[in-house]
């Protein structure tokens, strides 16, 4: 930037704007109108006549909204121009977002949050004595805490020093040097001070420069403390999004999980990117991914809300689209200033079919085990959640998933940005994706590696996971005419399975349930109905498929009543039991766990 005067000249001498420094220690009083700007020709470098830094404070100093950046940046301003060395140092109860507006008695704790030295000596022996990002006490007798209290600038020498983190002798270094503190003061609050010096040669700060100091330290607070509440709010948001977003994922049966999250950059802030897996019934598993428009607080408190809106109604075992419609109906209630995009996806790994539904996401990807990528783009994109989709917005689409491939869905921050559309970012996905027989983590990696534009990007929620071979040993499964005499049939085919199974021990009762529920299913559903076994390390589970959506009802006990004692028994002798509609009719389950 150009100064007013438009000229450029060098120094030759060392020299010093005004009087020599005040060492007794006083408060700057305000200066007149004669003061001269706060830049002085005290370097062997080139200054600019008439400039003062705060005409570029506005342009050189804010570009970001990180503390610590915002510090160096100011620092930076000063030196060579005005010192030779400037440090800015926070309380450390108010970067912590705690503590009273004003400093206590007695010592004063102070992070130091940047720190320049013209002087490249001095600059090495500093740094580790004094390391950014660490904590320093000052005694309360200290020019640094005497500015803090008195809301003052105060011309003085460095003493009073905090010790070194690395032991050296830093009050023999720095003693004596002429030096300004000034106080950095935002909203009734005092959040720390500026440290300026410079060598004794040079000469010391003067009364004339206090008025640009003032202005300088004001608008460095202001500068520092919205960067402050900016980072406080990320890290709050950023801890309420962790939080919301799950630990540990457990593997579920047929499939191998691998998954991502990243935040989003400090451009975008965080979002309301979220993903779940969910353990159904059956050895069924939901996989979901979503993303709530918006950034900050408010979209990481919305994802929680939908988040557990969706793993109560994965509980209740609705089908994909019901699912995502009753989201959509919850969206308005939960913040109706924000929508929502959503892939919910069931995959039984008994059949491996899968059956998607979307509200407005990013299609999923299929990997064949061959290679071949698919983008499923004929699942149905619906709207987002919270635009108020008419009845029969959300469809589902069943495909089946071949064995060893790869089922894979993302939010779009891994696609798309300011330097990449959707669509390039959606075939470069497809080209890193190559290669499904890989290590899952591996190919996971090497996604967000790719993929990821680290600055001003969206928030990225990444899950992939891979159809396992299923022994073929572990399930059974019968499809039978609804005929009475079935129910024996039923039973012996359950002894003769759980015998090969060598689950004997489970037979007596297993059989006794499968024939209640075989018979309600004859009874009330009448045609063709399906048996199914299918075992695991933990649990027996056996299913029955029939013809109508009616659901069993657990009636009272009655000594004198006729029907309905078939389910007391499944609720009584089994571990767990439900049911769930399918498109022809429902199924009723119940397991037991294996001793």
């Amino acid at each position: 930037m150009e100064s007013t005067a438009g000229a450029v000249l060098e120094s030759s001498r060392p020299g010093h704007a005004g009087a020599a420094a005040d060492t007794g220690g006083t408060r700057a009083g305000p200066a007149g109108p004669e003061s001269g700007p706060l830049w002085d020709a005290g370097r062997q470098a080139p200054v600019r006549i008439g400039w003062d830094p705060l005409d570029e404070l506005a342009v050189r100093v804010g570009s970001t909204l990180d503390p610590a950046i915002t510090a160096q940046e100011v620092v930076d301003l000063v030196v060579p121009g005005f010192a030779d060395h400037a440090s800015i140092l926070l309380r450390e109860s108010v970067l912590d977002g705690a503590g009273s507006a004003q400093p206590h008695a007695g010592p004063v704790r102070l992070v130091r949050m940047a720190f320049t030295a013209w002087d490249r000596e001095l600059a090495e022996r500093l740094r580790p004595a004094w390391p950014v990002g660490k904590v320093a006490s000052v005694p309360e007798h200290s020019p640094c805490a005497q500015s803090m209290r008195s809301h003052e600038v105060i011309i003085d020498t460095m003493h009073s020093l905090p010790g070194s983190a690395d032991g050296s002798d830093v009050e023999t270094l720095l003693a004596g040097r002429p030096a300004v503190y000034a106080p950095l003061l935002a909203g009734g609050r005092v959040l720390g001070v500026m440290v300026f010096s410079r060598a004794p040669a040079r000469g010391g700060f003067c009364q004339a420069h206090v008025a640009s100091i003032e202005r300088l330290a004001a608008r460095a607070a202001i500068w520092m403390d919205n960067a402050r509440l900016h980072d406080q709010l990320r890290h709050t948001a950023i801890s309420m999004q962790k939080a919301m977003l799950p630990t540990r994922l457990a593997a579920p049966p047929g499939l191998e999980i691998a998954h991502r999250y990243l935040p989003g950059s400090d451009m975008a802030l965080v979002g309301g990117d979220w993903f779940d897996v969910i353990a159904l019934s059956g050895g069924r598993v939901a996989l979901v991914v979503g993303d709530v428009m918006g950034h900050g607080a408010q979209a990481a408190s919305a994802m929680g809300q939908l988040r557990t809106a969706v793993r109560t109604l994965a509980a209740v075992d609705l089908p994909p689209a019901e699912v995502l419609a009753h989201l959509d109906d919850l969206m308005p209630d939960i913040d109706d200033s924000l929508f929502a995009t959503c892939v919910y996806a069931v995959y039984d790994p008994a059949t491996r079919r899968c059956s998607i539904s979307r509200a407005g996401h990013v299609p999923p990807v299929l990997v064949r085990p061959d290679g071949a990528t698919e983008v499923l783009h004929q699942v149905a994109p619906g709207l987002p959640l919270g635009l108020g989709g008419a009845v029969g917005t959300f469809r589902a689409l069943d495909v089946e998933l071949p064995e060893g491939s790869l089922f894979v869905l993302c939010t779009d921050g891994l696609l798309e940005n300011k330097a990449r559309d959707f669509d390039s970012g959606l075939e470069l996905l497809r080209a890193n994706l190559a290669g499904p027989d890989r290590p899952l983590q591996e190919i996971c990696d090497q996604v967000v590696k790719e993929l990821d534009l680290t600055w001003d990007r969206d928030d990225i929620a990444l899950l992939i996971s891979r159809v396992c071979r299923q022994p073929p040993r572990d399930s059974a499964a019968w499809r039978l005419p609804g005929e009475p005499r079935q129910v024996a049939r039923c039973r012996r085919l359950v002894r003769e399975t759980l015998r090969a199974w060598e689950l004997d021990a489970l037979s007596e009762t297993a059989q006794l349930l499968v024939s209640e529920l075989v018979t309600n299913a004859i009874r009330h559903a009448g045609g063709e109905f399906r048996l199914r076994l299918r075992r695991d390390a933990r649990a027996l589970l056996c299913e029955v498929c029939d013809q109508t959506g009616e659901p069993p009802e657990l009636l009272s006990p009655s000594a004198t009543a006729e029907i309905g004692r078939g389910i007391l028994l499944v609720d009584e002798l089994s571990g767990t039991w439900g049911h769930r509609r399918t498109e022809s009719g429902k199924i009723v389950w119940f397991s037991i766990a294996v001793p």
